[in-house]
């Protein structure tokens, strides 16, 4: 069994293309889970695929969008 690979804030936010302030926000509002380590703040590639999946929204032919499937849109991604 191999363990979860585990990202840092910094990588996170490049993986999400914002900042690291984002990702802090999104963490204290309970949006992305993290492991927590003493001090150290990571989080499982797994839950940011999961966090990305859960915000994408499909284009409908009228112009307008959709969240995928079970999924609730709250807010953009980027604020």
């Amino acid at each position: 069994m191999s363990a979860p690979l585990l990202l840092t804030l910094p990588a996170t936010a490049r993986a999400l293309a914002c900042s690291v302030a984002t990702v802090k926000r999104r963490i204290a509002a309970g949006e992305l889970p993290v492991v927590v380590d003493g001090r150290l703040r990571r989080v499982r590639e797994d839950d940011l695929r999961r966090y990305v999946a859960e915000r994408t929204c499909r284009r409908l032919p009228g112009g307008g969008t959709r969240a995928a499937a079970g999924t609730t849109v709250v807010g953009r991604l980027w604020d």
